[in-house]
Parts: C-alpha cells; structure tokens; sequence
C-alpha cells in the first residue's frame, strides 16, 4: 500500500492570559494562573510574523502551539525564524509580563506578542 504524511507549514498558537494567580486552600500563591483566563487568544500561523496584543491587566501568559513556533514580547515584536523564542510543537511555556506594558524605559506601551511558525 501507499503511505503519505503531509505536514502543512502551518500551526494554531494560543494564548491565554491571567491577572491572578491560583492560590490554595490557605490563600497561598501557586505558579499558574486563576482559571479561568481573563483572555484566550488563538491565531492561525505561517511563516509571517504576527503580532496579539495583551491586555493592559494581563500578568501571567501560557502560550502554546501545535507546530515549531519563534515568539517575542516588546511594544513593537517581530519574531524571525531561528529566534531565542523557539518552541518545539506542542510545548508550553508560562511565565509573567508586566502589567499594563511597562517597557525597560519606563515608557507605557501594550505589550504584543510576536509569533511565526519555524521549522
């Protein structure tokens, strides 16, 4: 028989963003967000970078994708292939971002999230 594995060049990244973190029974802090999210964010990739902007109360992230992504966060990101942002296909990394977009500056600017897809 005949056998053929065809893999688009394309993923789906999510985003989901929190202002809280989950805490336990004694109100301490644990390290993931409060479900659920305060925003979901999805977005069909290729291999253009695309921008999402977070929320101005966002503080957690956990991002995700189904394919090898290149992501970055600024004011103005543009990912590129081969970046510092790699991920591997169905990896998921969660970490915080400073609310309300405060860059190294000091200056205000939402924060966005860069993301293409890499090979």
């Amino acid at each position: 028989g005949f056998f053929c594995v065809w893999r688009s060049n394309m993923a789906i990244f999510t985003i989901r963003e929190y202002t809280n973190m989950a805490e336990d029974v004694n109100g301490n802090p644990l390290a993931f967000g409060r479900e659920p999210a305060s925003q979901l964010q999805k977005v069909t990739l290729s291999g253009t970078s695309q921008q999402l902007t977070l929320a101005a109360t966002t503080k957690f992230v956990l991002i995700g994708a189904d394919g090898i992504i290149n992501w970055k966060i600024g004011s103005n990101p543009t990912a590129a292939t081969g970046g510092e942002g790699r991920m591997a296909a169905d990896e998921k990394q969660y970490f915080g971002v400073e609310s309300g977009g405060r860059l190294d500056d000091g200056a205000r600017s939402p924060l966005k999230i860069a993301v293409l897809t890499d090979s």
